[in-house]
């Protein structure tokens, strides 16, 4: 079908197109702050469906943007492509700050402060993007953002610097806790008669096991 903007331009449009489809048509900034129309001198909705011959009067908003509902009624590739792309973009620049806050929160609580503090972070930081291939560290920031990269790659980051902000003692005890004493899920009944076993930080607490099947990790009963 063909409509007209005000000033008598010719437009060709797809059967069944709404007044959204043709401010996209005009204009990619055009669709993005549309908020109405006025077709043949009445105003009408984003949604209203154009008819062959209408000629359609365009109305903006500065502080309209794209929505995720406007996918439902265009009709028009051109207006969808436009309206995704928008979407995308602010999907992106949304978990690169969340992502961002992260990183400045980790090299808040585990980097030293002043010009060594930040020399190390930088080392880390070019570790960490090598090491995901990423290219720089927006990327990082988005992967973060958006859940493709977990908060345990702030280990990875800022790991080295934690023995130097906390005690070292306390630092060496949580290790030698992960590494040795808890129970790993043997098939075999547990020794306690050296180390006991340990619950949280704890030791020496009174347990059973359940008598029906083999005991894995995380899979102790404290008796109260």
């Amino acid at each position: 079908m063909f409509v007209f903007s005000p000033n008598g331009d010719l437009f060709a449009l797809a059967r069944g197109s709404t007044v959204l489809d043709f401010a996209f048509k005009v204009h990619t900034a055009l669709g993005s702050e549309c908020v109405g129309a006025k077709v043949n001198g009445k105003q009408v909705s984003i949604k209203r469906m154009l008819k062959n011959g209408d000629t359609i009067d365009i109305m903006t908003s500065k502080y309209q943007s794209p929505k995720r509902e406007w996918l439902n009624f265009v009709r028009t590739s051109k207006a969808r492509n436009r309206i995704k792309s928008y979407l995308k973009r602010q999907e992106r620049e949304k978990s690169m700050l969340v992502g961002k806050e992260m990183i400045e929160k980790g090299l808040t609580r585990y980097t030293s402060r002043g010009v060594d503090g930040k020399k190390e972070y930088q080392r880390k930081m070019s570790h960490l993007l090598r090491t995901f291939k990423l290219k720089d560290e927006l990327h990082l920031f988005t992967a973060l953002g958006d859940g493709q990269l977990s908060e345990s790659v702030m280990k990875e980051i800022f790991g080295s610097a934690l023995v130097k902000t906390r005690d070292r003692k306390e630092v060496d005890d949580e290790l030698a806790l992960t590494k040795s004493d808890v129970y790993q899920g043997d098939t075999s009944t547990p020794d306690t008669s050296k180390s006991g076993i340990v619950v949280g930080k704890e030791r020496n607490i009174l347990l059973k096991f359940c008598k029906n099947c083999n005991p894995l990790q995380h899979s102790l009963e404290e008796v109260t």
